[in-house]
């Protein structure tokens, strides 16, 4: 008796000791996943699909996480009030800064105050964000909103309340991200306000570069508001594919982007929808940055817009007009704008020496810096 007494201890000694072991690697897996991850998670279309329910209901894509156990943060709700300028930084879900390079945004980025004024082209990101969010938000969790009324619109009437309650519940777990982002309704682009606060100047280039329907629906104008950066600095404007019919055959351009979101046909969307603002996003930083972003894009469309990689492009103020009513406070100086050994020869009649509107946009905005200088 006294041998099977020692044994049944010594068993349940083993078991306990094993539970123990078990409670521990849980706390250490948990406490792993609380952590930075890094910039590749979810920064691609990985750990996205379109909610089920939507696109079966109401032919629209809402993004969800495609992990069970795991939801998304929601929309980065965009704050220019958080901070003045220079005094805003964009920083991932766990508050780590956001560093400027070849990455896509990725979920749970937002803004908040810096108490140390940013480099030039740190604030410069800091404008491609608030630039890009917006529209970002909008294709991934209201999509509806941007095809609001428009004509071959399966989701033009009913989906926008379900859409909406969708995005707002796949969010909830963004909520707590930063206390800033729940005020963001009065700075964030409104989709009442139209497109035309930009009547001469690179506004004019804008919308003559600009392409689609002209039909005055909410939806189509939220778009054109929504997208004109890319569209002024001659981003996203074609498509490439064989085949239109299937959304994992081709890049999207501007107009047909708008096609598939309006009428996806009850397809999961969101892989074109995520190769269509990262690339957006990434090329955008590439005209707006001086900062070497080792992006394969990033001299041609520094060529497209008349400048060169080292070069500040202004072909997007007129768009950041457009959404929040200001001008950006950028481009103080000549030397914030171009290399030392570039900025005279950029600046003298570089107006008339370039076929692209945008670039003569830029090198007026740049000669009239040196002037002030």
């Amino acid at each position: 008796w006294l041998f099977m007494l020692w044994s049944v201890r010594r068993v349940v000694a083993v078991v306990l000791a094993a539970c123990s072991t078990v409670a521990i690697l849980g706390l250490v897996i948990t406490s792993n996943l609380e952590t930075n991850p890094g910039r590749t998670m979810l920064s691609s279309s990985g750990g996205y699909k379109c909610a089920t329910i939507q696109l079966k209901n109401q032919n629209t894509c809402v993004f969800v996480s495609s992990e069970s156990y795991t939801s998304l943060y929601g929309p980065s709700n965009v704050d220019i009030n958080v901070g003045q300028d220079y005094h805003r930084q964009v920083v991932d879900y766990y508050g780590d800064p956001v560093q400027l390079g070849p990455a896509p945004l990725q979920d749970g980025d937002h803004e908040v105050y810096s108490d140390q004024k940013l480099s030039a082209d740190e604030w410069q990101y800091v404008l491609a964000f608030e630039l890009i969010a917006p529209l970002r938000d909008a294709m991934m969790y209201y999509p509806m909103e941007l095809t609001a009324g428009d004509e071959g619109s399966s989701s033009s009437n009913s989906s926008k309340s379900s859409g909406s309650s969708s995005g707002s519940s796949s969010g909830s777990k963004g909520s707590k991200a930063s206390g800033s982002k729940s005020s963001a309704a009065s700075a964030a682009p409104s989709a009442a306000s139209g497109s035309k606060s930009s009547g001469s100047g690179s506004g004019s280039s804008g919308g003559s570069s600009g392409s689609g329907s002209s039909s005055s629906s909410v939806g189509t104008s939220r778009w054109k508001k929504l997208t004109r950066a890319l569209t002024d600095c001659h981003i996203n404007t074609e498509s490439y594919g064989t085949d239109l019919g299937d959304p994992a055959a081709v890049i999207y351009g501007t107009d047909e982007m708008y096609k598939l979101l309006k009428n996806p046909e009850k397809r999961d969307i969101h892989e074109s929808i995520m190769e269509y603002l990262n690339r957006g996003f990434l090329q955008l930083v590439c005209v707006m940055t001086r900062e070497n972003v080792q992006y394969p894009e990033c001299g041609r469309i520094s060529r497209d817009n008349g400048v060169s990689t080292s070069q500040i492009s202004d072909c997007w103020v007129e768009a950041y007009k457009g959404l929040y009513g200001r001008d950006p406070a950028t481009l103080p100086t000549t030397k914030d704008v171009l290399h030392d050994t570039e900025a005279g020869s950029s600046s003298a009649g570089s107006s008339n020496s370039t076929g692209s509107a945008s670039g003569s946009a830029s090198a007026a905005s740049l000669s009239s810096a040196a002037g002030s200088k």
